[in-house]
């Protein structure tokens, strides 16, 4: 039997425990409700002493909340049947300002008399992350202007509108020759322009539009309550205005010039078809050589764009059937000390001639006519023999969005794994953050049953069409990957610095290691080092290439 000195001794240690705890602790009397201790952090974070909060309520701190409708609950506490109950509030200090918090309260029945005691955790911290996330899940981080995701959920208000008679239209906006400005005087030159660009289209909107950065060097507006008439007038006005507009860098002087769609909000169509009408007709602007504005009405062969992309899918058909794909490798490198953790596998095609053709150029159609689930069975399938001939490699292969609808594709996968013998620890997949937005059921259904093989998985993209931080917790990835728009400017623009810590600091929280994308020079991967960020990709690492030195760490 423990000798009484010895009891209390555990007890003072107890009480030293409780009183120094970096949470906030307070003991509330079951029948009442008030408070009859808290701890140092409680006082201090609240600015009462104890001789203040004693026989004070919740109330007081949580003006917001009530009690009410709570009672069962705290029976449930108090007859054990339920272990704690946990809530979110906003804590009101003695000055008067406030906080967030968390709160988990339990029963603690033992002693006498018996008491409710409520552990608090101040969560200012995450709630700024949380804040900081969902601003740039509706927000384009290099020009400020809202993104297409907010674009969409506006454009799905103005066709509601139109439906009860009140006309609108859509515009896609794209540069002619922004490329050829951007190779001459780099990226960070090119943000610029972009930053002065989206002041230079709000100015030729009216109040009530809605401009958006689409991606890349496109943008969308967004008009409400507005005739054909005057949506013709208001591009025609954006075009006049970049026509007119003159960059003056470097001791040179660009002309730009910008190309429209446009295409009218009548009720008629829903907001994916406007989406398509819109970029018909701006592709129909581009074919006419730039410079002008085309009305998808107006568009009279619609099947340019088609017709071009069909015949990549034919090629696609034909690489598939005589085994023309093939893959090259880029190494995922520890921040911390340059050792390979793992590759990702990138998909090229072989032309008759052994030219090599980048993806960029045919996948689009491959997504356009279907041919991504095959495409991404062969990857699967090439990886899945490299590992078994090398044990040693970790490898990751990109999944569509198309491929997470194909259930069968899934299933074979499985059954490839697990035929191979490979060990499926060694085999990973990734999955875009906006396309894990848009097929969020899909998307889990092939994590966890992939996960449930031993396969890993990284949120690729992250950043580039934010959701929100719950969303991100909800998910049962591996890795998150930084998106390289926020990283190749690292080492200049403290913004980018500032929201590349924000990732890292979420991802951290949840248990994900992290890798930045675009690491391209010393300076950025030093600056990720100092972040914290766990991995890193690009050519400064390692450039993609057909052979790569194998080996696991």
């Amino acid at each position: 039997m423990p000798r009484k000195e010895d009891c209390r001794k555990q007890l003072d240690e107890l009480a030293r425990i409780v009183e120094e705890s970096p949470n906030e602790i307070y003991v509330l009397d079951v029948n009442t409700l008030r408070f009859s201790y808290a701890n140092e952090s409680a006082l201090r974070n609240t600015g009462f002493t104890l001789e203040e909060l004693r026989g004070r309520t919740p109330l007081d701190l949580v003006p917001a909340f009530t009690w009410d409708g709570l009672e069962a609950q705290l029976s449930q506490l108090r007859r054990g049947s339920r272990e704690s109950m946990d809530f979110e509030a906003l804590y009101r200090r003695k000055d008067g300002s406030t906080y967030p918090a968390l709160t988990r309260l339990k029963f603690f029945g033992g002693g006498s008399p018996p008491v409710f005691v409520a552990f608090t955790q101040d969560i200012t911290e995450r709630k700024r992350h949380e804040e900081q996330l969902s601003y740039l899940g509706h927000h384009d981080h290099v020009t400020g202007l809202p993104n297409r995701r907010l674009l969409e959920r506006a454009l799905e208000r103005v066709v509601a509108n139109a439906r009860r008679g009140s006309g609108g239209a859509l515009l896609y906006l794209d540069l002619d020759n922004f490329k050829v400005v951007n190779d001459n005087l780099g990226h960070a030159k090119g943000d610029s322009l972009l930053v002065n660009l989206g002041h230079l289209l709000n100015g030729a909107l009216r109040k009530g539009d809605l401009l958006a950065r689409w991606g890349g060097d496109e943008f969308a507006v967004l008009l409400e309550e507005t005739s054909n008439g005057e949506a013709l007038a208001v591009a025609e006005r954006l075009r006049r205005a970049v026509e007119e507009y003159r960059l003056h860098m470097n001791g040179h002087t660009y002309g730009l010039s910008l190309s429209i769609g446009v295409a009218l909000i009548d009720g008629n169509s829903g907001v994916q078809e406007l989406l398509v009408q819109a970029d018909t007709a701006l592709y129909a602007a581009k074919a006419r050589g730039g410079n002008c504005l085309v009305l998808y009405r107006e568009v009279k062969d619609e099947q340019v764009r088609l017709s071009e992309a069909s015949q990549w899918a034919a090629r696609i058909k034909d690489a598939l059937r005589e085994d023309r794909l093939v893959l090259f490798f880029q190494p995922i490198v520890q921040v911390s000390n340059g050792e390979v953790e793992h590759y990702e596998a990138l998909v090229r095609m072989r032309e008759k001639d052994d030219e090599i053709i980048l993806p960029g150029v045919f996948l689009q159609a491959a997504e356009r006519f279907g041919l991504m689930p095959q495409v991404d069975r062969w990857v699967v399938e090439k990886v899945l023999a490299i590992l078994r001939a090398d044990s040693r490699v970790r490898i990751f292969v990109n999944i569509s969005g198309e491929s997470l609808g194909d259930e069968a594709l899934l299933k074979t996968i499985e059954e490839k794994i697990i035929e191979s013998r490979v060990d499926p620890r060694l085999l990973g997949f990734e999955i875009t953050e906006t396309t894990a937005v848009r097929e969020e059921a899909r998307t889990r259904c092939w994590i966890e049953r992939l996960k449930n093989l031993g396969c890993s998985f990284a949120l690729d993209d992250f950043g580039a069409g934010f959701s929100s931080f719950s969303y991100l917790r909800s998910l049962p990835v591996d890795y998150v990957k930084i998106d390289g728009s926020f990283v190749k400017n690292l080492d200049q623009d403290l913004t980018h610095r500032a929201l590349v810590q924000a990732i890292y600091n979420v991802a951290r929280a949840l248990g994900k290691r992290t890798i930045s994308e675009y690491v391209e020079n010393e300076a950025v991967l030093r600056i990720l080092r100092e972040l914290g960020v766990d991995y890193g990709q690009g050519f400064f690492l390692g450039r993609p290439g057909p052979e790569t030195p194998f080996r696991r760490n």
